[in-house]
């Protein structure tokens, strides 16, 4: 499973937490990576592996992780353990979609496709900075996935079962 939470702040910075629960069956050299476009801003990484923040380093030695520049954005490294667990990483996104006087376009990601397995199920929800005037447009792609999108004044929350290894979302 897989729990993502965005949070818009009045002055557009996007703050991330990704929460993955997953079962490893031996220990893995474990890479994510955000696609991002040429211009926009990240900062504040960190990594959670069952229950214990990681510090800055190789990605390599247990207990640490690695941000560095992947083949479409950034790239987070680190060892995930054998056995049930969890990672959570966090993160804040600048100059992500674009603003209008009566409208903000954020077409962010909400699961990468490079993960090694699928996810029986993916709820994501994204937090407005203040209560949306009028009507809010938010979808799904691809649009062949098994999804429900709930929205209000506040936020917009989907939810998505089955997403097959290596779709994006």
């Amino acid at each position: 499973a897989a729990h993502v939470r965005f949070t818009l702040e009045p002055n557009g910075v996007v703050d991330v937490l990704e929460e993955i629960e997953l079962r490893a069956r031996a220990p893995f050299a474990a890479r994510r990576e955000l696609s991002m476009q040429q211009g926009e801003l990240f900062a504040d990484p960190s990594v959670v592996v069952n229950d214990r923040l990681l510090t800055a380093g190789d990605g390599k030695t247990p207990g640490t992780f690695r941000v560095s520049r992947g083949a479409r954005g950034i790239r987070f490294d680190w060892r995930q353990p054998r056995g049930p667990g969890s990672v959570r990483l966090g993160y804040r996104l600048a100059l992500v979609g674009t603003a209008y006087s009566d409208v903000v376009d954020l077409r962010i990601p909400v699961w990468e496709g490079d993960w090694p397995a699928g996810v029986d199920k993916l709820t994501a929800a994204l937090k407005y900075p203040r209560p949306a005037r009028r009507r809010v447009f938010a979808w799904i792609e691809p649009g062949s996935l098994d999804s429900t999108i709930t929205k209000t004044k506040r936020d917009v929350r989907s939810r998505t079962s089955a997403v097959p290894a290596g779709k994006r979302v």
